[in-house]
């Protein structure tokens, strides 16, 4: 005789890694029984998104120009696309810092500090204020990287940059006077 069954992995099943092991166990008539075990390796897979957007440069003295003190909005997404939770996700941007991450959820839809489920998506958003030095530079150009560590394992991560171009507006102004003849 041949029966089938089936088992849905559970996602506590694929954070706990190893194996899933079933025993099947038959028991006949005259005090005969017999059992076996099969077991299904689990493999995890954590993996991270970093998506990084901006909003252009916002020219916040109305002067028409790209100037220092002008502002950069950037927007940020990290999505847990593995197959296993990440705990103590965290992003950083190397001109902005740490990046503070709402929409941090567990298994179960509940907010939590730092953990990310499978497929949930944080989010945050950070400003840049121009220096005279980006200005001259001609574009401001930045790196955020998200990192989050899978039940076992070294923890995952994955970067976005962006690139905003600065439109440079050299002037000069020469004003000439004379005192007239002497």
């Amino acid at each position: 005789w041949l029966y089938r069954a089936s088992h849905v992995v559970t996602q506590a099943e694929l954070d706990a890694g190893g194996n899933i092991v079933n025993t099947a166990t038959v028991t006949g008539t005259k005090a005969r029984s017999d059992s076996d075990d099969a077991a299904v390796s689990i493999t995890q897979t954590p993996a991270l998104d970093v998506v990084k957007s901006n909003t252009g440069i916002e020219d916040t003295n109305d002067d028409g120009l790209h100037s220092a003190g002008d502002a950069i909005d950037y927007s940020f997404a990290v999505t847990n696309d593995g197959n296993v939770t990440l705990y103590n996700v965290s992003l950083t941007d190397n001109l902005l810092g740490a990046i503070p991450l709402s929409g941090l959820t567990d298994q179960d839809g509940d907010t939590v500090a730092d953990d990310l489920a499978v497929g949930a998506t944080a989010t945050g958003t950070a400003t840049e204020i121009l220096s005279q030095a980006q200005i001259d530079a001609g574009a401001v150009s930045n790196l955020a990287t998200g990192t989050g560590t899978p039940p076992s394992g070294a923890p995952t991560s994955d970067t976005a940059s962006n690139t905003v171009p600065i439109t440079q507006t050299p002037a000069l102004d020469v004003v000439k006077s004379n005192t007239g003849i002497e």
